[in-house]
């Protein structure tokens, strides 16, 4: 990819790598980042782990100052899940589905939160 070809970067529960992110994006670039809120499939958490651990987050830890902030949205919403087959979807679509892999088998309604922030963020120049 060309330097400064981009103008939009998506990132969504993905590691941040802000060099070359900010090789890639124009000048005017900006980047969408969605990653996990504080509640984010917390009781998935408590049903895998003996203790779970705050999964607080911050995108500006990890793109420095090459990027600034100018908005982010909260998206938090119930999940119910009543089927076993798309409860190991989900499992395997997160970090903890290689430790839970048998831990649920036996689940058949499963409730949860999605919590979600989505932040928007422009290049510093």
């Amino acid at each position: 990819m060309p330097e400064h070809s981009t103008d939009l970067a998506v990132i969504v529960f993905s590691r941040i790598l802000s060099d070359p992110l900010y090789k890639a994006l124009n000048d005017d670039g900006h980047i969408i980042i969605a990653y996990p809120g504080h509640r984010h499939l917390y009781s998935l958490r408590e049903c895998i782990y003996k203790e779970v651990r705050d999964t607080h987050s911050s995108p500006e830890k990890h793109l420095g100052d090459q990027f600034e902030r100018i908005d982010e949205r909260h998206v938090e919403y119930p999940l119910e899940i009543n089927d076993p087959e798309m409860l190991n979807n989900l499992l395997m679509m997160t970090p903890h589905g290689q430790r839970a892999a048998n831990s649920l088998t036996d689940v058949q309604r499963f409730s949860t939160t999605v919590d979600i922030n989505l932040a928007v963020f422009k290049k510093s120049v």
